[in-house]
């Protein structure tokens, strides 16, 4: 189980990968974080997970619906993301799944477990993705499938099958069934 003080750090460390993407672009920090989207968003995920990790699901309920009525992102308080995600512009986002750490997700992408699977076992039908993994812009990842380290997801891509660690899927890899490019 999280606690308060690691809650804080992934917060932090949250926060220093946004302002090192807005470093990077030559782009004016914002004068206050809590009003940019990519970091409320971040926010109010952090703060629906722990309170879920601790039964109080009403409260945790209440910030997942803020974070949807606020920015559009349907994050699930039962996904686990660990520090250092970045959510460009996170409009659109559906989130049931485990992420790793710097992960990058670009807006209007659903993370999504196999809806039709018979298995008792929640955690089993979960996407889980890797560390340093970028996705693009409109990406569909569905079903209980892994995607390796240091993967990149191009944009519009439909992911069905697991990808290995340094993969890259782009819209032209889709004419044969998401099979990592090589």
């Amino acid at each position: 189980m999280i606690t308060w003080s690691e809650t804080r750090q992934r917060l932090n460390q949250d926060k220093q990968r946004l302002i090192d993407s807005y470093a990077a672009d030559n782009s004016k920090k914002p004068v206050f974080m809590i009003l940019n989207t990519s970091y409320q968003c971040v926010f109010l995920y952090r703060l629906s997970h722990y309170l879920y990790l601790r039964n109080r699901t009403s409260l945790a309920r209440l910030f997942w619906y803020l974070n949807l009525l606020l920015n559009g992102a349907e994050i699930s308080p039962t996904s686990d993301i660990q520090a250092g995600i970045l959510f460009n512009k996170p409009l659109g986002l559906i989130i049931t799944g485990n992420i790793g750490k710097n992960c990058t997700i670009e807006s209007n992408t659903a993370i999504i477990p196999d809806a039709f699977s018979l298995e008792s076992d929640v955690r089993s039908i979960l996407p889980v993705l890797g560390d340093n993994v970028r996705v693009g812009i409109a990406v569909t990842i569905s079903g209980a499938i892994k995607i390796g380290n240091d993967v990149i997801i191009g944009p519009r891509c439909l992911v069905d099958c697991d990808l290995e660690d340094s993969s890259q899927l782009w819209l032209d890899s889709l004419l044969i069934r998401s099979k990592p490019a090589n």
